[in-house]
């Protein structure tokens, strides 16, 4: 089964997060070569589904992903439900 972006996305800042020092500000859409509205569209995704928290929207009231103007990612964190979504699912 193909991973999908969301996927890839997750697998990235979970590949961050085991770093000794992680740096979640190296995860952009250039670096991982997806169309930046995807990107944005994965991330989204994924914390609606609480696996990452700390990405805040601007505006914050949209789910509109062609309507964000800013997006901060400077708190970006995997949650515990994210950690154990990757551990259970890598392999």
């Amino acid at each position: 089964m193909a991973t999908d972006i969301k996927q890839q996305v997750l697998q990235a800042i979970y590949a961050e997060y085991q770093k000794e020092l992680p740096n979640m500000g190296e995860i952009t859409s250039k670096k991982l070569q997806i169309e930046e509205q995807i990107f944005l569209a994965a991330l989204m995704k994924l914390q609606n589904e609480k696996l990452i928290q700390g990405v805040f929207w601007s505006p914050a009231e949209t789910m509109d992903i062609r309507r964000v103007r800013v997006l901060n990612r400077d708190n970006l964190f995997l949650t515990k439900e994210g950690v154990q979504y990757m551990e259970n699912h890598s392999g």
